[in-house]
């Protein structure tokens, strides 16, 4: 089985210039890495959490199911 790509998107407002980490998909991500049976063939990419172009996130969410 080849890795399975995951990833995870929960975009959130900044406030004062601080952006804070997305906690419920953090949790998903944390109970996937614990208690999936075929955990060894996740690769979860970097969390998409600030709005940033739609052409960047496009790049960053290709390769992903």
């Amino acid at each position: 089985m080849q890795p399975i790509n995951i990833a995870t998107v929960q975009i959130n407002n900044s406030f004062s210039n601080q952006s804070y980490f997305p906690y419920a998909a953090g949790l998903l991500c944390a109970y996937a890495k614990k208690y999936s049976t075929v955990k060894e063939k996740l690769n979860f990419v970097d969390f998409i959490f600030r709005r940033i172009p739609v052409d960047e996130g496009v790049l960053k969410l290709k390769d992903c199911h």
